[in-house]
Parts: structure tokens; sequence; C-alpha cells
């Protein structure tokens, strides 16, 4: 059986590989290793990686072809270099550094996050041959025509640059920033009746957004072994992140239970905050389901529904009356980001 290469190589970056192994989050995925002997390249890490998880979600290379901004996450940025060029030089120093090639300003994207201490440039065509590279190898450990295991026998060039540490670690204060973002928004937004005033929802939906894109940023620095989310919220008293983070389990559980997958129909989302339920459905008290079937069955065809009858995002929040198998239903909606309306309660009357 053919096995996925330990790296991949373009305009003389080394990228090594990785397999995150199939568990709740999915099927077994490639991913690019957090080489810490290559620490200039982390923010492109985390960037790939954001891409390749969201890789249902937009269509990357015709993005760069265009030179376009990159739809990512809070946290994480990437944009074609426009102007200012000298601005960019430090950033051009690391990639030479990492593969010993001078790019072009010209033809670049800037790559960056919050948490590293390194940004940097990749010329555009090397950015786009290494994402057609990581996607296609996906691709195929997903379709069985590669075994998930690393080729180990393989060797790995070594680096062109000394290491250096390349993250730096959260401080208490920055958990406890994200917690009150969460708190807060639990504070404008009471989950009941009152979220009746469409220019409130409107920005009720930015703030969820961003808090969701930062909790996705926390869980990629997690999978890495990074600031170990629920232990730092345990250590540090975050009540409601950790609550977000035993919902977004009890979320991405419920996204690839197949009786799910069989009744939806469509793809899992490529985070659990994108998709047609709302995280909030598991983070408040699992409401009461018909007992003939599992709440997983239940909320399936709660969803099914609601993906096949509900309207455009400018009806705003609201609520629809039905009958699934049976038994008589609310299904409540909102926006959870300004264009796109998702479940956040299924409730029986």
């Amino acid at each position: 059986m053919v096995l996925v290469p330990s790296h991949v190589q373009v305009d003389g970056l080394v990228v090594r590989l990785t397999i995150e192994p199939a568990d709740r989050h999915g099927p077994a995925a490639v991913r690019q290793w957090h080489d810490g002997t290559r620490p200039l390249s982390d923010a492109l890490v985390y960037v790939v990686n954001a891409i390749l998880g969201r890789r249902h979600l937009v269509d990357w290379i015709a993005l760069l072809e265009r030179k376009e901004d990159l739809p990512l996450p809070d946290g994480l940025a990437s944009s074609p270099v426009r102007d200012h060029f000298d601005e960019y030089e430090h950033l051009a120093t690391n990639w030479e550094a990492l593969t010993g090639n001078r790019p072009d300003l010209r033809d670049c994207y800037f790559v960056g996050t919050t948490f590293t201490a390194d940004n940097l440039v990749i010329p555009r065509a090397a950015f786009i041959d290494l994402i057609k590279q990581m996607s296609a190898l996906d691709a195929s450990v997903q379709a069985g025509e590669i075994e998930a295991r690393i080729d180990e026998s393989m060797p790995v060039p070594l680096p062109l640059a000394p290491s250096k540490d390349a993250t730096k670690p959260w401080n208490d204060s920055e958990w406890q920033e994200l917690e009150e973002k969460a708190r807060q928004l639990d504070v404008n937004d009471p989950l009941t009746d009152e979220l009746a005033d469409p220019e409130r929802s409107v920005l009720i939906a930015r703030q969820r957004g961003e808090l969701f894109d930062w909790l996705e940023v926390a869980w990629l620095r997690t999978s890495r072994g990074k600031d170990d989310m629920p232990a730092r919220c345990r250590e540090l008293g975050l009540s409601t992140l950790l609550a977000y983070d035993a919902a977004t389990d009890a979320m991405l559980a419920y996204l690839h239970d197949p009786e799910r997958i069989s009744i939806v129909g469509t793809p899992v989302p490529a985070t659990p905050y994108r998709g047609e339920v709302s995280v909030d459905v598991f983070r408040l008290p699992v409401p009461a389901h018909p007992p003939e079937m599992t709440f997983h069955a239940w909320l399936a065809r709660c969803e099914a529904v609601f993906i096949r009858e509900r309207g455009g995002p400018e009806k705003g929040a609201g609520d629809l009356f039905t009958r699934i198998v049976g038994h008589r239903v609310r299904l409540r909606y909102r926006l959870e980001s300004p264009d796109h309306l998702m479940l956040w309660r299924v409730e029986l009357v």
C-alpha cells in the first residue's frame, strides 16, 4: 500500500506532513506538521491547515489566482502583497532563510497569525502548488488510495535556518479576554424571545461569528499540543469557555454520526460552527425528544426539515412550526453570521 510521503516541497520550501487520526472530528486527514526545526514557517502551517479544514467552503485556488484576500478565521490572515513592499522585506528574508530563494514581492502572499513570533510571505505560485499538493494527498487518503500513515523511510531534508521558539503561548489575560467575549455574548443575547430587533440581530450575529473564529483558532492551537484549552480553562475557572468546549465535542459527535449523515444527506461542515445547527443546541440543556429515537436521529430530522423549509437570511430570527414523524415541533432559528440562518433550538409542542 502506498503511504503518505514524509514531506512535500514547493519552490525550495520543505513541508513536513502528519496524519490527524480519525476521531469524532472526522476521518484521518493529511495536514502540515508544526516542524520545530523550521519555526519561520509556523504561520504558514496554521493558515494552510485552516484552509484544508475548510476545503468545502471556498474555492481557494480561484481566490489565489485572482489575487484576493483569503477568508480565514480571526487570528489568521492571508492577503496578496499589493504595495509598500519595503514593509515586507523582513518577511521576504524569512522565506529566503527557509528556501534559499529570494521571493518577488510583486507576486507574493502575506501569511500571518496573531500568536506566532514570525510571519511570512510566500510566492503566489508556490502557495497554489502547496495547496494543490496537500489537497490531492488528503483526497487520496479519504478515498482509500493511500494509507493514512506517513512513510518514515523517506528522509526529510535538513533545515537551512536555525531553530527557535515560534509560537507565543497564550497568557492568562488572553484566555480571560476570550472568556469575557463569550460571557458578554450571553449577556447581549440571552437566548430567549427578546432578540427581535433586526439591527441588533445582525450585531449579535457578527459578535458570535468573531467568537467562533477565536474558538476555531483555539482548537487549531490545541491540536498542536500547545495551550491545552480545557485544562487552561479549568485552571483559570473559565466556565463559559469550558461549556463551549464541551458543546463543541457534543456537536462534532453529532455531525459525524452516520445516522445523521444518512438522514440529512449533506456534507459534514468544515467546522462545528459553520453548519446548519448551532453549537448552542448542545450548550443549552438538551431538549426533550421522542422516546422512540435517539436525540441525534431526532435532531437530524429537524435539521433536514429546517434546511428544506427555511427562508433567506433577510428573515432574521424566527420560529418554524411543523410536524415531524407525527410530532408537532417548534424549530427556532437565528442569524449566526450576517448572511446565514442557523437552527439553535428544537422544541416539542
